[in-house]
């Protein structure tokens, strides 16, 4: 998930990725990497080469028609990021001999407008082409039986994937690529021209980065046969408006939805047990969220910035509220925490201007820096004695007439003290 999250920043920011050892980077070569001409690359037991980076120079746009052997040895393998954010690369004809490409092998590679993938490819890699923003058509022969996370995520251009009239491993049905082994829905083209789409029945599992930046997309229906979203699937589908998850689905993963600016409602099933990191950052428009008791975990920054947001409701099971998990989420004015929290992240409720309230339970044994900073409309909190640790700031910005309730001698009653905050024993 980081990894693909820094990716993604670079692709939607246009960031450069130096001393990574990529493509169109090299500095120097890593141990145990050979060189020839331009090319770098690593030997396989059976005396095979694969290819593991390219020096690209200072030249204009260019075309490369990558070797079939080097020193002898027959290239069968592009490596993970080998070819990524080579700047001025055009076109890249892969031989005839290469069996694998690998992740993010052509990644960040914005001229690439044509790409040749031969009939000897079994299987191309997790965003392998990602961000390759010139490219409009793909071609993928039927020798490949093995696809990974979103090879085309970030391609805004690409209208148009190619298959043979039958192919063993794949298909693709109105704009949309579905992987026949796995039962997944691999990505969906950015520009289909329509703002619903309806995912197949009997699909299982919406992949990693599916629809990432789908424009135009207004509404999906998801099947009760889902079983799996993957991480980052909605990612950046800003038009997106409202979502059912099945009750079949049992995670909600890291950035599912993270960005999707027009998402108003969402609907989490009791089936659902985990909510992940970044989840529904960034959904700026999202009013209200339920979240159900089944929920057991809710990851650092899953709301974050859901400026919109006016009410949530956490219906119990969580140990703990996430680091920033609703930080920036400035109209919320009402919070349910349940009793099962035991601790309350750093930055949780950072610049909850609106928040006029919240109970903090009996059981909670620490409150994390920040959490409850600019708060600005917090005028009470009552701390109950079980909380042994009150983080850094965590009711700095709160206003000036600002006071902890607290027992005298707990921890709560110490830290207002020793902050100039006023306090007092009775209840708010």
């Amino acid at each position: 998930m980081k990894n693909h999250l820094a990716l993604l920043c670079v692709l939607a920011f246009g960031l450069i990725l130096t001393g990574n050892g990529a493509a169109g980077e090299v500095q120097s070569a890593a141990p145990g990497t050979l060189t020839s001409g331009s090319y770098h690359y690593t030997l396989n037991e059976d005396g095979t080469a694969h290819l593991t980076g390219f020096e690209e120079g200072d030249t204009g746009g260019y075309a490369l028609a990558l070797p079939d052997q080097l020193d002898g040895h027959a290239v069968t393998g592009i490596a993970e990021s080998a070819f990524a954010f080579c700047a001025n690369l055009t076109r890249v004809t892969i031989p005839e001999s290469v069996l694998g490409i690998g992740d993010y092998a052509f990644a960040g590679c914005e001229l690439l407008a044509d790409v040749t993938i031969p009939g000897s490819v079994i299987s191309i890699g997790d965003y392998a082409f990602s961000g390759c923003e010139g490219l409009t058509s793909v071609t993928i022969p039927d020798s490949v039986t093995v696809i990974g996370a979103n090879p085309f995520s970030y391609c805004s251009k690409l209208t148009e994937i190619i298959l043979p009239a039958v192919h063993p491993a794949l298909r693709v049905a109105d704009g949309v690529l579905y992987s026949k082994a796995d039962s997944r829905l691999v990505f969906c083209l950015p520009k289909r021209g329509q703002s619903e789409y309806w995912v197949e029945d009997g699909t299982d599992i919406i992949g990693e980065s599916a629809f990432v930046s789908s424009r135009g997309l207004m509404v999906v229906a998801i099947p009760q046969s889902v079983t799996i979203i993957g991480e980052n699937a909605f990612y950046g589908c800003e038009e997106l408006t409202g979502m059912i998850i099945p009750s079949s689905v049992t995670a909600i993963p890291d950035g599912a939805f993270y960005g999707c600016k027009g998402l108003m409602g969402v609907t989490i099933p009791s089936s659902v047990v985990s909510i992940g990191a970044y989840a529904f950052s960034g959904c700026e428009k999202l009013k209200r969220v339920t979240i159900p008791p089944s929920v057991a975990s809710i990851g650092d920054k899953a709301f974050m910035d859901c400026k919109g947001l006016t009410g949530v409701a956490i219906l119990g099971g969580i140990p703990r509220i996430a680091d920033h998990v609703f930080d920036g989420c400035g109209e919320l004015s009402s919070v349910t925490i349940p009793d099962s929290v035991e601790s309350i992240g750093s930055y949780a409720f950072f610049g909850c201007g609106e928040l006029t309230r919240v109970t903090i339970p009996s059981g909670v044994l620490r409150i994390g820096d920040n959490a409850f900073e600019n708060c600005e409309k917090l005028t009470a909190v009552r701390i109950p004695p079980s909380v042994v640790q009150i983080g850094n700031s965590a009711f700095e910005g709160c206003g000036p007439e600002f006071r902890i309730l607290a027992l005298e001698g707990s921890c709560a009653a110490v830290y207002a003290a020793g902050n100039g905050i006023p306090w007092g024993g009775e209840q708010p």
